[in-house]
């Protein structure tokens, strides 16, 4: 849990541990270079019906493909990129910072928001990243012990 003091900044209000855990029995954030778990699993995420399921019955996390097509429905680059995409009001996004993944620390509260997607790549699942400095947007891969906010999408 995160604790907000004002628009830029925020303090972990829940202790911290370095030990990994497939299930978690406490509300510690797990410190770690790449994942909380003891035995990765980078699909946890992926699909309404998805093991570790962030999100509430009939909704999922939007895939990187569904961040995109709304791209492509009100601006971006065409590199694949979200290029100068802003995301639209109706979403009612915020820029919530994040809590890095090796000392705890609530990081650019008020400044930036990356959301996790369902889609995984590469070094990790994509992450969809919003500025509220810059006109820039884009995705990209990070480490699952990262913790970022999600939006979940209604399926039914």
């Amino acid at each position: 849990m995160i604790n907000r003091i004002d628009a830029a900044s925020s303090n972990p209000i829940n202790g911290n541990t370095i030990t990994k855990a497939d299930e978690p029995n406490d509300n510690l954030f797990i410190f770690s270079a790449d994942d909380w778990r003891v035995n990765p699993d980078r699909n946890l995420w992926v699909g309404e019906n998805a093991p570790n399921q962030v999100c509430p019955k009939d909704w999922r996390l939007g895939t990187e493909q569904e961040w995109l097509d709304i791209r492509d429905g009100g601006g971006g680059g065409g590199d694949g990129s979200l290029g100068s995409f802003l995301p639209p009001t109706f979403l009612h996004l915020t820029v919530t910072g994040w809590r890095d993944n090796t000392n705890g620390l609530v990081f650019s509260t008020g400044a930036q928001g990356e959301y996790w997607t369902s889609t995984v790549r590469g070094a990790g699942a994509q992450v969809v990243r919003f500025e509220s400095y810059a006109t820039d947007s884009f995705t990209h891969a990070n480490v699952n012990a990262f913790a970022n906010p999600v939006r979940c999408r209604y399926v039914k």
